[in-house]
């Protein structure tokens, strides 16, 4: 057993072969299985970064940056990257942190307005309509995090894709969202007992089921099409990704 297996995704030396990448569903659950360990140290270090709550959009960058390359298999250092990603993206995150919650107060704002205020006829037309776009702004906002880690597009430009690979991936955008909502309504249900299952592996999780939905989308619309004006390929690996991406 290698003493230092929780900041390493690979192991250094050549006996080991690296694992045969599933396909669909079956990756999901292969990325639990080889990164059990690693998803709990980093929903620690998440809720650690995430207490002076000023730096929770920071910290969510940082935590999706670990998860997309859980995703796409790539070696990395788990605590220097959390590190480097989080300072680096600490500005652009911050200012979607600040757009997102403002968003989601006015939604909900409604949400409890419409019927006080409101006749019942004007309700039951405008309530519907606020959580249905409540529910649409969650599936464009689990785009955002991703869209951050792994490319160097302008804010606008994040916010625009998001909305497009929302609607074009709606599909599994839908269920990332029942499934993170489900799971988070739980957890506020049965609080504080709920509290160590958060503090060491929801969130985490939680991330990888919206990061794992949102990357087929990301990768096909976004990384490949400017990979392919690059005249280049999506290889992990490629001197141009670094010139492209963020590594």
């Amino acid at each position: 057993m290698k003493l230092f297996n929780f900041f390493y995704t690979r192991s250094s030396g050549q006996e080991e072969k690296p694992p045969v990448l599933k396909k669909g569903l079956l990756r999901f659950f292969q990325i639990i299985w080889i990164e059990f360990w690693n998803l709990i140290l980093l929903n620690i270090i998440y809720v650690v970064f995430c207490l002076p709550l000023v730096t929770i959009p920071a910290a969510t960058a940082a935590l999706t940056a670990e998860l997309c390359d859980m995703i796409r298999d790539r070696p990395r250092m788990l605590v220097h990257r959390f590190w480097s990603a989080f300072k680096r993206e600490f500005k652009t995150a911050t200012q979607l942190g600040i757009i997102g919650l403002a968003a989601a107060m006015v939604l909900t704002a409604l949400l409890i307005i419409i019927p006080v205020f409101l006749p019942p006829i004007f309700t039951y037309m405008l309530l519907p309509t606020t959580v249905i776009l409540l529910f649409v702004f969650c599936m464009i906002w689990i785009y955002v995090y991703p869209l951050l880690a792994v490319t160097n597009l302008p804010l606008r430009y994040i916010l625009k894709n998001a909305v497009a690979l929302a609607l074009m991936q709606a599909k599994y955008a839908a269920a990332a969202v029942i499934i993170c909502g489900i799971t988070l309504y739980y957890a506020l249900l049965y609080f504080p007992v709920s509290i160590p299952f958060l503090f060491f592996g929801v969130l985490s999780l939680l991330g990888l089921v919206s990061t794992f939905a949102t990357w087929p989308g990301i990768r096909d619309h976004v990384i490949s099409e400017a990979l392919q004006k690059a005249n280049t390929s999506l290889l992990d690996d490629a001197d141009e990704w670094a010139a492209i991406w963020n590594s």
